[in-house]
């Protein structure tokens, strides 16, 4: 069976495909999303997650949130996982989820907080401790290269607006 002269399969003209805003709607007022400061903060936070993550998957096999949970506990010690909620900047369910990975790896270990075994902390393993002992080091690494970008005194505005934000 021919196709009619002028119309590229599907019934279509020549040029509707491409033409911009037939086949798709439009927002009345879209984001400035450079300028957009959540964006840019969550852009700038994927950009640099990246590269370490993969590091972080082929080197240790670990993935960015239990990086994050190991490096919690390792600067604030032992603690709730209601409190690593607030301090991973991640939800209940993407703690739990990350708890449960590093627990079955030996790198963090539930205990109960008090004698009525409701609450719990979580803690760093030795294994979990020294595992950390070595990522941090990359960690720190990275930091320098990234404010390296930065003169100190954007370095410093940066830190005190983030600070700020947080």
């Amino acid at each position: 069976m021919a196709k009619e002269k002028g119309k590229m399969g599907r019934g279509r003209s020549k040029g509707e495909e491409s033409t911009p805003g037939r086949a798709f709607a439009r927002v009345r007022e879209p984001l400035d999303l450079p300028r957009h400061l959540p964006y840019q903060i969550v852009h700038a936070s994927s950009l640099l997650s990246v590269g370490f993550a993969r590091l972080l998957q082929r080197r240790f096999r670990l993935g960015i949130r239990e990086w994050r949970i190991l490096a919690v506990l390792g600067h604030g010690g032992p603690m709730a996982p209601s409190d690593l909620v607030g301090r991973a900047a991640y939800d209940k369910g993407t703690v739990s989820r990350a708890l449960q990975r590093l627990e079955r790896r030996g790198l963090v270990r539930r205990e109960p907080a008090g004698a009525g075994r409701r609450r719990w902390i979580v803690g760093l393993t030795p294994e979990g401790a020294e595992l950390h002992d070595r990522i941090a080091p990359l960690a720190r690494m990275r930091a320098r290269i990234l404010q390296a970008a930065l003169s100190p005194e954007e370095a410093r505005i940066l830190g005190e607006a983030l600070a700020k934000l947080t």
